[in-house]
């Protein structure tokens, strides 16, 4: 990310920072995969880096593809219990695991809205 930090108490707070903006900067880092998935497991987005890291495709190849359809069932139906707490609870959750021989810490999210 660019830029996030707290001002000090003597210091005054920077304008807040549009959704967007953060948006921008997560879902265009090189460096970070972003990964955006409906609760029956349909992937809404997927930037290049989550792409290219977990399935090996061009990002829009994925999308509109369920987890189902692109991973092994046992990996798939974890992730979807995963987002389906998720959505009951509103709470985010870490989640360590291994992929293609590579260990992989990824933290989800809920998202509502548009």
């Amino acid at each position: 990310m660019r830029r996030f930090a707290r001002a000090s108490k003597d210091q005054a707070l920077d304008p807040p920072v549009s959704d967007e903006t953060i948006w921008q900067a997560l879902s265009s880092d090189p460096t970070v995969g972003v990964s955006v998935v409906s609760a029956d497991g349909t992937i809404v987005y997927v930037n290049e880096r989550s792409a290219q890291l977990f399935l090996g495709m061009e990002s829009e190849r994925a999308i509109g593809h369920t987890l189902d359809e692109l991973f092994p069932k046992e990996w798939s139906h974890e992730r979807v219990k995963l987002i389906q707490n998720l959505c009951q609870t509103g709470k985010p959750v870490g989640l360590r695991s291994i992929w293609k021989g590579r260990r992989i810490s990824s933290f989800w999210y809920p998202v509502t809205g548009d």
